[in-house]
């Protein structure tokens, strides 16, 4: 979890795969705040994890910026080589798979 920007003690809420609009990413975002408490959550950490459009980046930024006064935000929003895949599902706690 520490290779992801988490403590051993945090619910790691994993997004990985190709994040993309049309997937649900910012719908999916939008529910994360929803769902936190109005503090900052600090048992809960919320990673993104994928290649992204270049042209939705913005979009997805800003909505991530969003939530971070209530969550932990960690974006890894690039294509995650083969032999780092592991790293990221070991340390999840829960998986969303944007299909």
């Amino acid at each position: 979890k520490e290779l992801l920007g988490a403590n051993q003690d945090q619910l790691v809420v994993l997004m990985f795969g190709h994040l993309e609009i049309r997937k649900g990413v910012l719908e999916f975002i939008e529910l994360i705040e929803q769902h936190t408490e109005s503090e900052k959550e600090r048992q809960r950490v919320f990673v993104l994890a994928g290649e992204v459009n270049p042209r939705e980046k913005d979009h997805i930024l800003q909505a991530t910026e969003r939530i971070r006064h209530r969550i932990d935000v960690v974006q890894h929003l690039q294509r995650i080589p083969f032999e780092r895949v592991e790293i990221f599902f070991e340390a999840a706690d829960v998986v969303v798979l944007p299909y």
